[in-house]
């Protein structure tokens, strides 16, 4: 025990040099799991520093149907064994390393649908355009209205909290409407699974956004449908990658519109984004759980978003009344959500 100690202390020594592995409390974890430093990193390989990236699995049995609160106590709860994976030693690379990236297009990324699947939606693309105000989200409708003007075709999404990638999706009016395509993120394995089956022409992955700039372990909670850092709460642990590593994999294009809904943790997400790296035009963040469930009220996502160059749009998004959450204890009744463009783009459409 104590000759590992020593070999991790040299480590540091030598990795804060290169600047290629990035020495966290997941990577120590991560390696102490793997063991010394021959069998789990390559000092021949400067792009691809980790050796033996190892595999772990959860099985967890979850819900799957979904229960409005006047139902409770008359519809029985189904559960399923479903498997989640995480791959610990990821943690020591940084978001822009690219042996993460090779990893996400390998292992982490569900690419488009072929052109010979149909959709499996509930309704006929047909439908839906006769009435996206019924069949679609709102909030999509109000982004098109307020910044897009239908002007845009053959455009890119990122929806973070997909759910089955259709009920409540902020990103399907776009793609059955203008032909856009992009990419739908989804955590919880029994949605995302559902998801599949619906076959959107997007990427997807069952993953989650990181809260660092590197990949992390965050706790997952099924109940709330979010991750957070502390240990205290959620159901397991999960694997989470940094959004710009996302990108990354899918070639960095251009972001017309990014939905983050994720329950909490939206302000520290965006933090972890490197603006000048990237081009993201237009952001809905869910705000009715800030400084609840995770640091930073929506004051605090308005002024750093607007040092990023971006301005809020107050009331883009209209707050449903008629939307009631079951989270009492944390005196959160409706769904909020707000809007926020990049400056240059306010005129551009």
């Amino acid at each position: 025990m104590l000759f590992l100690t020593l070999t991790l202390n040299i480590i540091i020594i030598f990795g804060s040099v290169d600047g290629i592995l990035e020495y966290n409390t997941d990577c120590y974890s991560a390696i102490r799991q793997v063991g010394l430093p021959r069998l789990w990193k390559d000092d021949n390989n400067i792009s691809h520093p980790l050796k033996t990236i190892t595999v772990n699995e959860i099985a967890a049995y979850q819900q799957v149907n979904r229960i409005f609160q006047e139902d409770i106590g008359k519809v029985p709860i189904i559960r399923e064994l479903y498997t989640y994976t995480s791959m610990p030693l990821l943690s020591c690379l940084t978001q822009d390393s690219p042996q993460l990236i090779q990893k996400i297009r390998e292992e982490f990324l569900d690419y488009p649908a072929l052109t010979k699947f149909n959709y499996n939606l509930s309704v006929t693309t047909d439908e839906f355009l006769r009435d996206p105000e019924i069949f679609g989200d709102r909030q999509a409708i109000e982004v098109d209205e307020l910044v897009f003007h239908g002007k845009l075709r053959d455009g890119f999404f990122i929806e973070a909290g997909g759910y089955d990638f259709e009920d409540q999706s902020t990103s399907l009016y776009f793609e059955l409407k203008y032909n856009w395509t992009g990419l739908i993120l989804e955590p919880n394995q029994a949605h995302y699974k559902k998801g599949l089956t619906k076959h959107r022409k997007v990427y997807s992955s069952s993953t989650c956004f990181s809260m660092y700039q590197r990949p992390a372990f965050l706790r997952y909670s099924f109940n709330e449908e979010s991750t957070r850092k502390e240990e205290a709460t959620g159901d397991l642990w999960i694997q989470c990658l940094p959004l710009y590593s996302m990108l990354l994999a899918m070639e960095n294009p251009t972001v017309n519109y990014l939905s983050l809904d994720i329950e909490g943790g939206e302000f520290q997400v965006l933090q972890t984004i490197p603006w000048d790296k990237v081009d993201i035009e237009v952001i809905s963040i869910e705000s009715h759980f800030l400084g609840i469930r995770s640091p930073g009220t929506l004051e605090d996502v308005i002024e750093y978003m607007d040092k990023n160059g971006y301005v809020h749009i107050p009331n883009a998004h209209k707050i449903d009344e008629e939307t009631d959450l079951i989270n009492l204890e944390e005196e959160v009744d409706h769904i909020k959500n707000d809007l926020f463009v990049r400056k240059d783009v306010v005129n551009k459409y």
